[in-house]
């Protein structure tokens, strides 16, 4: 798991903290995410989706606009 908190953009972690950055670097964590892919493709039941994190933004003119951060 690589965590970079002050990243933006594509490359800015979820609410679960991971972020990959290329499968060179990563690449441990590359195949364990293609093998969870697998298993999950095989039993489709067992996977639980995880909620989008609700985060409410400040306009310019006082109001809030809400924003949905995945994982």
């Amino acid at each position: 798991m690589i965590n970079y908190p002050y990243q933006k953009g594509p490359h800015t972690p979820g609410i679960d903290n991971i972020s990959l950055t290329s499968r060179k670097e990563d690449e441990d964590l590359y195949i364990n995410l293609v093998q969870w892919l697998k298993d999950i493709i095989k039993n489709p039941k067992s996977y639980k989706v995880i909620p989008v994190k609700r985060v409410w933004i400040p306009k310019s003119n006082g109001k809030l606009r809400p924003l949905g951060i995945p994982s």
